[in-house]
Order: C-alpha cells, then structure tokens, then sequence
C-alpha cells in the first residue's frame, strides 16, 4: 500500500485552487457525487498518476485506488519503484 501525502475527500478542507472542501460537517456523511467530491477525487487520481509516471511504476501494476478514506493505492513493487516513490514529495 503507497499512501500519498494529500488528504483523502474525508479529510479535504480545501486549498487545492478550483475545488471546494469535502470535508464533511461533524455528524454529517460524504455527499460521493457531489461535484466538488468528483472533482477532487478527479485531482487525487491525477496526482497518484503523476507519482507512479515519475517512479516508473506501469499502470497495469496498479491493483486498487484509493481516495475516500484514504489517499494511496496498492501495486505490486520493485524496491526501485519503492525508493523512488519514497523519495518524492507527496
């Protein structure tokens, strides 16, 4: 499990320009599809990609995404991949 350093919708107060928070209110659940949570959920995926692109990791290497609770994704690794993934802000 690669775990990213961006929050997860759960998580997102906001600060990423054009993407309203996610979080949600105390008490209160996730709307999962709201625009705001498409298009955050969007911004992750973008990002994990760019990640793996820089640590070259294939896409078919991917197994799951992660972006509700938790911010990563699972893929099978070499230790270079990992090193390089470790290694990179984010």
């Amino acid at each position: 499990v690669v775990l990213m350093k961006g929050d997860p919708v759960v998580a997102y107060a906001g600060g990423v320009p054009g993407i309203a928070a996610t979080k949600p209110a105390e008490g209160e659940g996730v709307t999962a599809d709201s625009a705001s949570v498409r298009e955050y959920v969007q911004h992750l995926r973008a990002e994990r990609k760019e990640a793996r692109k820089a640590a070259a990791v294939p896409e078919a290497a991917v197994e799951t995404e992660y972006s509700f609770a938790v911010n990563g994704f699972t893929a099978e690794l070499t230790e270079e991949q990992v090193q390089r993934l470790a290694k990179q802000e984010g």
